[in-house]
């Protein structure tokens, strides 16, 4: 365990954090917890897209500085409001000495900002990759000009000379798309047994209607484009007739579809807390996540500390979690025909499902925890600080 006599002032660079929610907000909120556990000082930079307070250390001791921004592509895309609420609080960070800055996703003005700040006090971060392909809007246009600005940043993130990472194997492989060879993986991770222990205990199926020996699948995340939900509900038109219900948890740009859709074994839940998060992935008897891109998708592994298996696309952290088919069932494609398939099968072989449940939540807590994490991210900024 990393000693915390020789206690470091970690500033924490994440455009999105809690209480936005998504699986970067979710990453930065645990490696930063884990930190002041070990007796370091985190403090968290981040964007306020939420009007949460400006400033706030919380109940483990992180300290977090939230910059006014404006919310672009519906607040999918923050950037920094240069106004006199901004400038207190970079004269606050200012005055702070810092020893190591971590910079999670490399595509934000406020990543470029970290990485700068780090570079005049003479440190090398540390960037940390989260996805496995571009940001998408579903609009061709819209994308190849975020494609481009993603470009551009990256570019200027790297003559910073930073130290890269992913959170995947899949992050490290797409970062060559960007010319930039990955140092090695700082996984997503989980506190397994505390996760499925804080289940609220609340009841899906009874609100619901559904039936005990009822096929429950649940898709647990942000409702946009690259999460594949379209797919899924056209894989679920396929099953009106058979005993599937769908209950997607999260918010976003598509519920509007979900609720439209009018099929009557489909349900749009909305955000829910953590613990009820836990209640319906403890009574779900498989998580579908047909997504395009992710980094280690957080409910991937909420799922595998709960034991429930996954049908997933080979996406973001899918290959460390899930090697092969002991542990959930790998989509080689993420359209409604492949989905469709893959929970055919589900419904017809529940003992298998079984298995592969046991054997994903056994390998989540031996292997995923964020006390390995944190040790592993600070030992990338000791190396890349020669301390």
């Amino acid at each position: 365990m990393e000693c915390s006599k020789a206690a470091k002032t970690i500033a924490l660079f994440s455009a999105n954090y809690p209480p936005h929610t998504g699986g970067v907000e979710t990453y930065t909120y645990n490696i930063a917890r884990t930190f002041a556990s070990l007796g370091h000082r985190p403090i968290v930079v981040c964007l306020n897209n939420t009007e949460a307070a400006p400033i706030e250390t919380d109940e483990f001791g992180v300290e977090v500085l939230r910059l006014p921004c404006h919310k672009v592509f519906k607040d999918r895309y923050p950037i920094a409001r240069r106004n006199p609420g901004c400038r207190e609080l970079l004269d606050r960070l200012d005055e702070t000495h810092i020893d190591y800055v971590i910079v999670n996703t490399r595509f934000y003005p406020l990543s470029l900002f970290g990485a700068r700040l780090a570079r005049k006090r003479s440190i090398t971060p540390i960037v940390i990759e989260h996805g496995s392909a571009h940001l998408t809007l579903n609009n061709p246009l819209l994308d190849a000009g975020l494609a481009g600005v993603e470009h551009a940043l990256t570019a200027a993130i790297k003559r910073c000379d930073p130290r890269f990472y992913a959170v995947s194997q899949a992050g490290s492989a797409w970062l060559r798309h960007f010319g930039i060879e990955s140092n090695g993986e700082l996984h997503n991770a989980i506190d397994a047994s505390s996760f499925e222990a804080s289940s609220s205990g609340r009841d899906y199926r009874a609100e619901q209607g559904i039936g005990h020996s009822d096929l429950l699948v649940t898709s647990v995340g942000r409702l946009v484009p690259e999460k594949g939900v379209a797919a899924l509900l056209e894989a679920m038109r396929a099953l009106h007739s058979e005993p599937v219900w769908c209950l997607f948890a999260g918010d976003g740009p598509l519920r509007s579809s979900i609720e439209q859709s009018r099929l009557s074994h489909v349900r749009a839940l909305g955000n829910l807390s953590k613990p009820d998060v836990a209640a319906l992935l403890g009574q779900a008897n498989v998580l579908c996540l047909p997504s395009r891109s992710e980094g280690f998708a957080t409910s991937l592994l909420e799922a595998a500390a709960c034991g429930t298996p996954a049908i997933v696309t080979r996406v973001g952290g899918v290959a460390e979690l899930v090697p092969d088919d002991r542990f959930g069932t790998i989509l080689e494609r993420a359209d409604a025909a492949a989905i469709e398939k893959a929970l055919r099968a589900a419904l017809a072989n529940p003992d298998e499902l079984a298995s592969q449940g046991s054997n994903v939540q056994q390998r989540v807590s031996a292997q995923f925890s964020w006390q390995l994490t944190a040790e592993n991210v600070l030992k990338a900024c000791r190396t890349a600080n020669g301390s």
